[in-house]
């Protein structure tokens, strides 16, 4: 899982553009504007967890993969109001850290405070506009971890929270109630025996729904009758009795006949009748339940203390250098990271800066150029593209217009008649002009990085738009399926599942049966078909347009020459070699894995670079000699 960290992979502390909106309660817009616009000062959530808890998986507050909502309104707004800040998803990427999907910024105004409410586990729909309500449920089967942890519910609030470079703490508490259960043996001797059996455990009768409201923090509307059939935990011996079996139900009351639990225990199925008793919210009850196998299918169940859920306090760090802007200086942008900036107004991508590459060989264009798009609904619009500048070109030529028609594949270009601009503003309206309107636009700028987490990796790549393409700028560097699971490591050919990594490389290289055993792309990406590859190669025109790097002429002869190394296009393909026989190739080939038309399996051929020639040569990755995949480079593009 280190390997990661040899390229684009960062702490998860690191966040990426945000989506909010600027929302104001009990003020007219004209204050709304002047005292509530977004503001320059992100916002960020850190700390520690405080102390270990046993009310969840791994004695930990957070595991790896737990998602959280966030939700913020101006102070003294309820949740049923507007919300300045509406369901932001956090990952749980690292231990004791998350990343929050987008960056979000404090309102403008010393007057401005916020009050934070924040939940687990994340769900999309999030809490309805106009409502405080939220529907909680609890998993039947709470025997695997996840739907254990699926079926916690968590609440933290903050409020009257003012724009700080400090960090906000959210303290996390437990809102639905928890059974702990012990086993008593008969005899002190038969706890050996009892243990060896593994009891299983469910509870019946309960209830396992509930709405929860936020702003009066109180359950109601209990339905779903039903049963929860495993129980959570592993039972261990512990002062002669067996402990360790857990259950997590929505508050209710305890009412003798109606619920109960059952007990399996060597084939036989016992009923443990429970006396009455409340079980509210953020409390845990410890039913003891004496157990003698005979005839009598019943068992006494004592239903025991009141313990609180202990609190953990769940920190979040991330950092920024985002900025707050209404001109944009395109020579300020370096375009190190990606080659794409998103500009961000109310949360909201509204347009788009790509340092690309035109070549429009039928209207005499073919050159590098920074092009504008505006952003509609999350997506760029490509007939709406400004070329402000055409890289390296001195004659009053920039400043036209590109259109791009993803249904037909065709582009028109229409040339500018000025020199470079440098200096673009938004209008209210999300059009791009050049010069300021009374109603521009406030942004943030931010690179485009594709992040992709997979478990404990956490992997960040740029981006690259090719024609009406979208490609990442780095070979793939994973350990690790899309769901994180983990990949085998191998170093001989092999027709089991696995990656090839050169000794003290820093590039990976996966087989064909790992690719046809579980998913690879990044979320959103895919692997591209050979289509795909066919349209990036007519588009560029050459395969020097692609490549970036020293190559040499290894394999091609010794008057073979080594070819043009351009990069004309940004895609940044370097020769770090494959798996065959063995590792061969470096800094002479490169081979990518395609996909066939269908996308269900490996292509029978995918491209294949080399240092000696320009032409792109598709090639078997099956190699017969030796009954065997190649090991290749994954290179993926948005779907």
């Amino acid at each position: 899982m280190n390997l990661i960290h040899l390229r684009k992979c960062f702490n998860a502390f690191v966040g990426v553009a945000v989506c909010l909106t600027a929302c104001v309660n009990s003020v007219s817009d004209e204050e709304a504007e002047t005292l509530f616009q977004e503001g320059s000062v992100p916002i960020a959530f850190s700390g520690k967890v405080s102390r270990a808890t046993s009310t969840r998986v791994a004695d930990k507050a957070l595991e790896l993969g737990d998602k959280i909502g966030l939700m913020a309104m101006l102070s003294g707004t309820p949740v049923s109001g507007q919300r300045y800040i509406n369901n932001l998803l956090l990952n749980t990427a690292a231990e004791n850290a998350l990343v929050p999907e987008r960056v979000v910024y404090y309102p403008e105004g010393d007057d401005a405070k916020l009050d934070f409410v924040a939940y687990y586990p994340y769900r999309s729909e999030g809490v309805p506009d106009g409502s405080s309500v939220m529907t909680v449920s609890v998993k039947e089967d709470q025997s695997s971890k996840e739907n254990w942890n699926q079926s916690d519910f968590l609440i933290a609030t903050k409020t009257k929270v003012s724009a700080s470079t400090n960090s906000v703490t959210l303290t996390f508490k437990h809102k639905l109630a928890k059974l702990k259960v012990e086993l008593v043996p008969e005899t002190p001797e038969g706890i050996d025996d009892l243990l060896s059996s593994n009891p299983s455990l469910s509870a019946c009768g309960f209830y396992t729904q509930a709405t929860y409201d936020l702003a009066t923090e109180q359950f109601s509307n209990l339905s779903k009758e039903g049963n929860v059939i495993q129980s959570s935990g592993t039972w261990k011996k512990s002062s002669g009795k067996l402990v360790g079996k857990e259950l997590i139900v929505v508050p209710q009351e305890i009412v003798p006949n109606e619920q109960y639990l059952m007990l399996e225990l060597n084939g036989r199925l016992y009923t443990c009748q429970l006396e009455n008793a409340v079980l509210n919210s953020n409390s845990q009850r410890v039913i003891t339940v004496r157990v003698k196998e005979a005839k009598e299918n019943r068992l006494p169940g004592l239903v025991g203390e009141v313990q609180d859920w202990t609190e953990g306090t769940v920190q979040v760090e991330e950092s920024t250098t985002d900025y707050q802007l209404t001109a944009v200086q395109t020579s300020t942008l370096s375009f190190a990271e990606s080659n794409i900036y998103h500009l961000v107004h109310g949360g909201a991508v509204v347009a788009e800066v790509c340092k690309e590459y035109l070549r429009l060989p039928g209207q005499n264009l073919d050159e590098q150029a920074i092009v504008v798009y505006p952003v509609k609904d999350g997506k760029a619009d490509l007939m709406q593209g400004k070329v402000l500048e055409l890289l390296g070109v001195t004659d009053p030529l920039h400043g036209g217009q590109i259109q791009w028609n993803t249904e037909t594949k065709s582009v028109n270009y229409i040339p500018g008649t000025s020199a470079p601009i440098r200096t673009f503003y938004l209008d209210g309206s999300g059009k791009v002009v050049f010069e300021k309107p009374s109603d521009v636009l406030t942004v943030h700028m931010n690179s485009y990085m594709l992040q992709d987490i997979r478990g404990t990796e956490v992997g960040y790549y740029g981006v690259v738009k090719i024609g009406t393409q979208y490609w990442m700028q780095d070979d793939l560097f994973t350990t690790c399926y899309t769901d994180g699971t983990q990949l085998v490591q191998r170093n001989a050919i092999s027709n089991e599942p696995g990656y090839y990594q050169e000794e003290n490389g820093t590039e990976i290289f996966y087989n064909g049966p790992l690719l046809q055993q579980g998913e690879m792309a990044p979320i959103g990406w895919r692997i591209p078909k050979v289509s795909d590859w066919n349209e990036l190669l007519e588009y560029v025109g050459s395969v020097s347009a692609l490549k970036a790097g020293a190559w040499t002429n290894e394999n091609g002869g010794e008057n073979q020459p080594v070819t043009s190394v351009t990069n004309r296009s940004f895609f940044n393909v370097y020769p770090v070699g494959m798996f065959v026989t063995q590792f061969l190739g470096k800094t002479s080939h490169v081979a990518f894995w395609s996909l066939n038309d269908a996308g269900t399996d490996v292509a029978e051929n995918t491209l294949f670079l080399v240092g000696y020639s320009d032409e792109p040569f598709f090639q078997p990755t099956y190699h017969k000699e030796i009954k065997g995949y190649k090991s290749l480079s994954i290179r993926c593009l948005r779907k």
